[in-house]
């Protein structure tokens, strides 16, 4: 039987070349971050925003993208700040005198009392407001049944001290008084200039009797149209006996207007939080607060989303929820209030196999994930986004199998040409139509880009059934599988010349087996040479 000689293989497997599609360059990520800044004018994003993103090579024709995105540190510098006026409207009833314990009696010789332990933190944060700004100022008022100021704004951090430390800790409850004799401080500020204004007020206790409680609660429904930023702060409410306390502080915070910018901590009976959510309200203030970061990311016609594949997961690498991702080719996805650190997100996009069809050489190099991270962010009472572009570029690579007319196609995609990814894997399987034919050769061919085809054989031996698995594809590739079969037996007996059927010739340049075309010319030579032998002896006998 004849058998097609290797150089003659290699002519043949080289005239697939010419009708292939040449493959994309190399799978790449290409992660762009060009910072614009859109309606800011406080924020420097070079140098506070960062995002980063790649894509994986995965089995077959799904990729998992992967990224991060982090503003350095939660709050963003800001470039063009504003000059702040706080007034710290202080509690000076006798519970507090008390110790930090929550027994209700007076401290005991080496325990701190409440009011010890407030002034000492308002003094930390005062210095640390003048610190960041030579410009701020601070003021302080004494509120307890009635209210009176310690001090007028200043930026002498000596002279504010000196006031705070008249606090005394004597008389009833009254909030309300000590609020109004803080916004009477602000609107008789003879500066004029665009300045923050900050009330923090810091109780130990409710309103007492119940009367100063309603006039508390009337004053803060009454505010509307203000930009002073209100601040409450709680201290022990958060026990379960001070419940009806924490409500009504909470109350005041809640019923103000809809454009005042008010808010309530309810906390313990512990200095350290005390000191934490004084320095939080510092950096609200002082500080552009990022309060949400959305992704968007739009997929080219190529490519699909994979439902349910997104995650997100913070720098101590707990999992959170993220945003809405149950579009195709379009979707959304972000964190609201992110903490200080690293953000990871990952989710998969699969190949959407009649849309790369459609698509040139070209098209598959300049294939590319449009990410825009948006940076929400707060700053007083301003509002303002930082935009970052990212362009993740992909490359997709055609594989194809093509077989003699003795075997079928049966890979994953049940047909011969199919497209992946960089570095990804896939294997390609088929079956003999006939169960007596034997698989007598397996060839693969890769295309790279601008380079001559490199042409393999495979060992048979190494084979696993009717597979062979691709690994780490990196070019355009085709694997081509041949069979052999033995040429039909002819009977002695023939009288006459035999007729065969018309066959139609095996195409070379659609991959058709060369092995296939060998056996139909020695069947034809075979039936030829009979025919002679017949005819020779028929002349003989005449």
């Amino acid at each position: 039987m004849l058998k097609i000689t290797q150089r003659g293989l290699t002519k043949l497997v080289a005239l697939f070349a010419v009708v292939f599609v040449a493959c994309t360059a190399m799978f790449s990520t290409n992660a762009m971050a060009n910072a614009n800044e859109t309606a800011n004018t406080y924020v420097n994003a070079e140098s506070d925003v960062t995002v980063n993103a790649k894509v994986d090579p995965g089995t077959d024709d799904t990729y998992t993208v992967t990224g991060t995105f982090k503003a350095i540190p939660k709050e963003l510098t800001v470039t063009n700040q504003k000059d702040v006026d706080v007034v710290f409207v202080l509690d000076s009833s006798g519970s507090m005198g008390f110790g930090m314990d929550g027994a209700n009696t007076i401290a005991g010789k080496d325990e701190k009392t409440r009011n010890e332990v407030v002034v000492e933190n308002t003094k930390k944060l005062a210095e640390a407001i003048m610190n960041s700004n030579a410009n701020n100022r601070v003021a302080a008022v004494d509120f307890d049944s009635t209210a009176k100021t310690l001090t007028t704004f200043t930026s002498d951090l000596t002279t504010f001290n000196n006031a705070v430390d008249r606090l005394d800790k004597t008389g009833g409850t009254y909030l309300g008084s000590g609020i109004k004799e803080a916004e009477k401080l602000i609107s008789e500020d003879t500066n004029t200039e665009d300045r923050v204004k900050v009330i923090i007020a810091i109780t130990d206790g409710q309103d007492d009797p119940s009367s100063n409680a309603s006039l508390t609660l009337s004053h803060f429904k009454s505010l509307k149209d203000t930009t002073t930023i209100y601040r409450l702060i709680g201290m022990g409410f958060s026990e379960d006996k001070n419940k009806e306390g924490a409500d009504a502080l909470n109350n005041l915070s809640a019923s103000v207007g809809a454009n005042v910018n008010a808010q309530t901590y309810i906390i313990p009976l512990e200095e350290d939080i005390l000191e934490d959510v004084l320095n939080s309200i510092h950096t609200e203030v002082s500080k552009a607060m990022i309060d949400m970061v959305n992704v968007d990311v739009t997929l080219p016609e190529s490519y699909d989303f994979v439902a349910d594949s997104l995650e997100i997961t913070e720098e101590n690498g707990a999992d959170i929820q993220g945003g809405s991702a149950g579009y195709i080719h379009d979707f959304m996805f972000g964190v609201s209030s992110p903490t200080t650190g690293t953000y990871t997100y990952s989710y998969k996009v699969k190949i959407n196999q009649a849309e790369a069809a459609k698509l040139t050489q070209k098209e598959f190099k300049t294939t590319t994930i449009q990410q825009k991270v948006t940076f929400n962010y707060t700053y007083g009472e301003e509002k303002g986004t930082v935009a970052i572009d990212e362009a993740v570029d992909l490359t997709t690579h055609k594989v194809s199998v093509s077989s003699c007319e003795n075997s079928a196609i049966e890979n994953t995609y049940k047909t011969t040409e199919y497209y992946v990814g960089n570095g990804a894997s896939h294997t390609a399987t088929w079956a003999p139509k006939d169960a007596n034919a034997k698989l007598e050769q397996v060839v693969v061919t890769t295309y790279p880009m601008n380079k001559d085809a490199v042409v393999s054989a495979v060992d048979l031996t190494t084979l696993s059934g009717n597979a062979y698995a691709l690994t780490d594809i990196m070019d355009c590739t085709n694997i081509y599988v041949g069979y052999e079969k033995s040429a039909p037996s002819i009977a002695p007996d023939v009288k006459d010349t035999p007729k065969d059927e018309p066959k139609k010739l095996p195409s070379v340049a659609t991959g058709q087996n060369s092995t296939g075309l060998v056996v139909m010319l020695v069947t034809l030579a075979g039936a030829s040479l009979y025919l002679a032998y017949r005819l020779n002896r028929y002349r003989k006998s005449l």
